[in-house]
């Protein structure tokens, strides 16, 4: 955080997706302009540009739900809440006992480091094991019975672009509490749209009830999907904001 705050202050804006990611950014700067001495960029509320397109494009494109996603984030970050020294154990599990396929899409920063070229290199002789690189997500995402994760922002997208759950490898609870990052709306949500386990071998009795957790979380996925006010007409806020900056622009250079 304390790298970041002086990355961030230098933009005039920041067009977010919901309140709930205004009030995350309000508490960042506050926290980290202690003597108020910089500006601090204007939050505007903006709604997810990606996920109208996506949530257009997957009706006219479902695919059959055949696959397990596997999408973690950049271990470097918080090695210890990552879930990669995991990895090779949670994958060789699934597919061992299970029929699904596991598309593993390591964080782009992660990808030629020798973590995951061994990950890869264990699993490369087994057809029901894909590594997908691509940029875009939509065809392996579209495709999947849900998404295992860690800590990475693409947990939601997903679940808001697919209404199917997201399992949350979480080992270390405890760390996530001492950060203070439980009270976070990203991990004070994590069972309105999936669950949490705590070690690989919980994994089979959410994989073998997952209609059940799908059934489950519907109502609250859908809950917090409405709270992006802008959904569906995000591409119309953002230009209606660039326009009013603009003019205000324009109109100060006048006077």
């Amino acid at each position: 955080e304390k790298k970041l705050f002086p990355r961030f202050i230098k933009y005039d804006y920041f067009f977010l997706s919901n309140r709930k990611n205004i009030v995350m950014f309000q508490n960042f700067f506050n926290k980290h302009n202690s003597d108020f001495n910089n500006k601090i960029p204007k939050l505007m509320e903006t709604g997810y540009l990606k996920l109208d397109y996506l949530r257009k494009k997957i009706k006219l494109d479902r695919k059959i739900d055949n696959s397990i996603v596997i999408a973690p984030t950049d271990y470097r970050h918080i090695e210890k809440l990552s879930i990669y020294d995991d990895l090779e154990n949670l994958i060789k599990n699934i597919l061992s006992n299970t029929k699904f396929e596991i598309v593993f899409r390591p964080h782009p920063s992660n990808r030629n480091t020798l973590k995951i070229l061994n990950i890869v290199n264990s699993f490369k002789n087994n057809s029901n094991f894909k590594l997908d690189e691509s940029e875009d997500y939509f065809e392996v995402y579209s495709k999947s019975v849900c998404l295992i994760t860690d800590i990475s922002g693409t947990a939601y997208t997903y679940a808001f672009l697919t209404n199917k759950p997201v399992i949350f490898f979480s080992k270390n609870e405890k760390l996530i509490n001492e950060l203070g990052h439980g009270k976070l709306s990203y991990f004070e949500d994590r069972n309105k749209i999936g669950a949490i386990i705590k070690n690989s071998n919980e994994i089979f009795e959410i994989i073998n009830n997952i209609k059940s957790l799908e059934k489950k979380i519907k109502i609250s996925n859908s809950s917090l999907l409405k709270e992006i006010n802008y959904l569906g007409n995000s591409k119309n806020r953002i230009k209606e904001i660039i326009n009013e900056i603009l003019v205000k622009k324009s109109n100060r250079e006048k006077i």
